[in-house]
């Protein structure tokens, strides 16, 4: 869960959420990333 950036690429994340912090390794720090995870397999209108 904590690779979720690396899992579906930096610019889906970096534009999904620009407002969110980013460790150097490119891991999303943020308490969504089960909301990240999961509007990946099924995206929320």
């Amino acid at each position: 869960m904590a690779r979720v950036g690396e899992e579906i690429g930096l610019n889906v994340v970096y534009e999904a959420f620009p407002d969110r912090a980013y460790t150097p390794e490119g891991m999303l720090r943020d308490r969504n990333l089960l909301f990240v995870k999961e509007s990946i397999g099924k995206p929320q209108s």
